[in-house]
Parts: structure tokens; C-alpha cells; sequence
């Protein structure tokens, strides 16, 4: 389920993989990287999952929060 807010957040992925919102690093590490999607393991054990459409990404699941969130 998706959730609308009017928050709006930034996120930064490097060509070295490190993941970034709001210009704040995350500590952990990429575990699955695919044409589709890309699951981030955050140092608490939760999953980021960024998923694709046509090499774009278009959603964000956020595990500990139990959310997914659209990316514009």
C-alpha cells in the first residue's frame, strides 16, 4: 500500500553504490541489484527496496516503516 504524503525527500544513489536521502549517507549495504530493483540492507536488519520500470526507478519500500512510497 502506498501511502500519500506531501513530504519531499532526496535520494542519491553513487555509482559505488552507496545510498543517500537527504544528502545523509545510510550505513549498510547493498545485498540484490537487478534491472528491477535494488535492496539496500540498513545496519538495523531493515530492507530498502528500490524498483524499476524501464531503467527507472519508480518506487521505495521501506521495511521498517512498512511503506512504500512513489518516486517522482
Amino acid at each position: 500500500m502506498m501511502k500519500k504524503t506531501h513530504k519531499r525527500h532526496t535520494l542519491e544513489i553513487t555509482p559505488n553504490l552507496l545510498i543517500q536521502i537527504d544528502h545523509k549517507p545510510l550505513t549498510g549495504k547493498v545485498i540484490l541489484l537487478s534491472e528491477t530493483e535494488l535492496i539496500f540492507l540498513d545496519h538495523f536488519g531493515y530492507q530498502l527496496k528500490i524498483t524499476c520500470e524501464n531503467h527507472q526507478p519508480v518506487s521505495i519500500y521501506d521495511e521498517a516503516e512498512d511503506t512504500e512510497y512513489p518516486i517522482k
